[in-house]
C-alpha cells in the first residue's frame, strides 16, 4: 500500500475484542482500529499502528485488518491475551460488563511508528489509546490529528489534548446545555477545526 497519497489515514492505538456475552460470539473493533477500517472501505489508503496479544483473538484481528486491506507493516505483537471488553445485549443497548487490557499496556510509539506516521495526512486516534503524551511530537509533523474523546469531559483534559487536535469528537450523552457550551469555547480557544458532538445514536 502506497503511503504517498494524500488521502491517507493511520489509526493509531486502541484495539479490542468484544465479547458478546449472551450471544456467544466475538467482534474486533476499538476506536482506532475502526477509524482504519472504515475508512479504507470508503477508498482511502489506510494503515493501523497498535498492540495485539499472542493469543487467537490477536491473530483474528491481524487477520481481519489484513483482508481489509489495512496496512499492519506497524502492527507489533506482545506476549499474552489480546485487550477484550465482556459485553451483554439488554433490551437492544450494549452493557459492559468485564475487561481485560491485555497485552497492550504501556502502549508507546517508537522512532519508526513517528516516521511512518509523518507520511500521513490525518491520524486518528482516541481517549482509549494511551498516546496524549505523544501528542506534541506527532503534531509537529502531521497535517491533522483527530480524537475521540468519547464520554471524558475534564476541563484538565481537554485543556492538555485539545492544543494538538484538529478534529475532535465528544458524547454529549447527560450533558447539559452550560457544560455543551464550555465545550464548545473550549475548542475554539485552542483552534480546533472540526469539533463533532454526538447525543445519542
Amino acid at each position: 500500500m502506497s503511503t504517498s497519497s494524500l488521502e491517507v489515514l493511520h489509526g493509531v492505538g486502541d484495539n479490542v475484542v468484544d465479547k458478546y456475552v449472551n450471544q456467544r460470539k466475538t467482534y474486533p473493533g476499538g476506536n482506532a482500529l475502526n477509524a482504519a477500517v472504515f475508512c479504507r472501505r470508503l477508498g482511502l489508503s489506510t494503515g493501523y499502528v497498535g498492540v495485539i496479544g499472542t493469543d487467537r483473538f490477536g491473530q483474528h484481528i491481524k487477520e481481519v485488518l489484513a483482508q481489509e486491506g489495512v496496512d499492519i507493516s506497524r502492527l507489533k505483537v506482545r506476549e499474552g491475551p489480546n485487550r477484550y471488553a465482556e459485553v451483554e445485549l439488554i433490551e437492544g443497548d450494549r452493557k459492559f460488563v468485564g475487561r481485560d487490557f491485555g497485552a497492550y499496556f504501556p502502549f508507546s510509539l517508537d522512532e519508526e511508528d513517528f516516521s511512518y506516521l509523518s507520511k500521513a495526512k490525518v491520524i486518528h486516534t482516541s481517549i482509549y489509546s494511551g498516546v496524549e503524551e505523544q501528542l506534541p511530537r506527532l503534531a509537529e509533523t502531521l497535517s491533522s490529528i483527530s480524537f475521540d474523546f468519547s464520554n471524558r469531559w475534564e476541563a484538565a483534559y481537554l485543556a492538555h489534548v485539545l492544543p494538538f487536535v484538529t478534529y475532535a469528537f465528544l458524547s454529549a450523552s447527560g450533558r447539559g446545555e452550560t457544560e455543551l457550551a464550555e465545550v464548545k469555547e473550549l475548542a475554539k480557544d485552542h483552534l480546533v477545526e472540526v469539533l463533532v458532538i454526538t447525543n445519542g445514536s
